[in-house]
């Protein structure tokens, strides 16, 4: 996703996929236990036609990920299969990292009111890093009254309303 301003690109925005599954317990989806939603996506990932999960104490299961069906292969009903889905929905890196409602993007932001390429620079420098690394908090917090972002962001008042 390209953000862009009234002069210009900003700069590239990745798009994250977060997906839930989830199986059919007789017309109502549940979500799978959080344990197995990274192993079910990991396989989904790598285009695995299935995975074998134990789930104690109900017995092993084969999850079909092309056919999106649930078998269970050991348990008290051995045999049974049921419906499962992948519920997955696209949001903005910016949008999941700084926890805003994605009106950062609006064309009445105040990203869109900054011009000066050395500061559109300097706020892509800035969310990219926090994008390579989403765990380093150190990274979301930035002393604007000092160098290096002084003299770019710190002297936008567009800027340092859009970090507020």
């Amino acid at each position: 996703l390209k953000l862009t301003t009234a002069c210009g690109k900003v700069g590239w925005l990745a798009m994250a996929e977060l997906a839930r599954w989830q199986w059919d317990d007789i017309g109502v989806w549940r979500d799978f236990a959080e344990q197995y939603q990274a192993e079910m996506e990991a396989s989904f990932q790598c285009r695995s036609r299935s995975l074998e999960l134990s789930i104690p104490p109900f017995g092993r299961f084969q999850i079909d990920l092309i056919d999106m069906k649930q078998v269970s292969l050991t348990g008290v009903n051995a045999g049974y299969h049921r419906s499962i889905r992948r519920q997955a929905r696209r949001i903005e890196v910016g949008y999941f990292i700084l926890g805003c409602d994605g009106d950062i993007f609006a064309s009445d932001s105040a990203v869109d009111q900054i011009e000066d390429e050395p500061v559109l620079d300097a706020l892509t420098s800035l969310l990219q890093r926090i994008a390579d690394d989403p765990e380093d908090f150190e990274a979301r917090s930035v002393q604007l009254n000092e160098e290096p972002h002084l003299s770019t962001l710190g002297q936008c008042e567009p800027a340092v309303q859009f970090l507020n």
